[in-house]
């Protein structure tokens, strides 16, 4: 999927969308609300849901595009966002992301692991994770408040853990409905049902304790196939 597709006004000038300048919240909002073309893995678009497809964008990492950032008048001078934030040279801010459509930062970790992790409930940082934050001026101390932050650091820990376990597993180390390492066959049951619709209403609305997906069902399914084909 190379281009992701939002809502926009007939009028609005597309090709100018990447150099928007947005001076507060309220504009982000009004921006996620028209139609713009953009790389799928600019952070303006929500982590995929489907966990193959979350695993590949995951394995992506940060989405950090070097060009030349636009510049916004902030106080009495102008400021851009600096490439050397994110810059493996410069030893900085690994998880920062950037966004061309909104001209704002994101924080790439917490996009992936913070929302959905009860742990962090009420540590979010929702201007690194849904707002995007530019205020340029304050980019350094903001970035190094937001890396103290509970959120955040549990986040890290996520993204640890995962890079260091990336084995290609049948069965799941973690098959909780937010886990992203729930292994090879509840992924596949995942994009089987987006497919196919008698399978998503077994999955959705039939009985908890009866969905057959348990690890126990993957063994024997696992076996008879051995025995099927050896």
């Amino acid at each position: 999927m190379d281009k992701f597709i939002f809502k926009c006004n007939k009028n609005e000038d597309l090709k100018n969308t990447s150099n928007i300048a947005l001076q507060n919240n309220e504009s982000n909002n009004e921006v996620l609300n028209k139609q713009i073309f953009g790389d799928a893995d600019n952070p303006v678009n929500e982590i995929p849901i489907s966990r193959l497809e979350k695993k590949d964008r995951i394995d992506k990492g940060p989405y950090q595009p070097k060009f030349d950032f636009p510049r916004t008048i902030i106080g009495s001078k102008y400021r851009s966002f600096q490439i050397e934030w994110y810059n493996k040279y410069y030893n900085k801010y690994s998880w920062l992301e950037y966004s061309k459509v909104l001209d704002s930062a994101f924080c790439f970790y917490c996009r992936v692991f913070c929302l959905n992790d009860p742990a962090t409930k009420g540590h979010i940082d929702f201007a690194f994770i849904k707002k995007g934050f530019k205020n340029w001026h304050r980019a350094n101390e903001c970035f190094r408040n937001h890396e103290k932050s509970k959120g955040h650091q549990h986040s890290v820990s996520s993204w640890s853990g995962y890079t260091k376990d990336k084995s290609i597993d049948m069965l799941g180390h973690d098959e909780s409905k937010i886990s992203i390492a729930q292994g090879l066959f509840l992924d596949l049951v995942d994009l089987v049902s987006k497919y196919d619709p008698t399978l998503k209403d077994h999955l959705t609305n039939g009985p908890q304790n009866a969905l057959y997906t348990s690890g126990k069902i993957q063994n024997d399914i696992i076996i008879s196939i051995s025995n099927i084909t050896s």
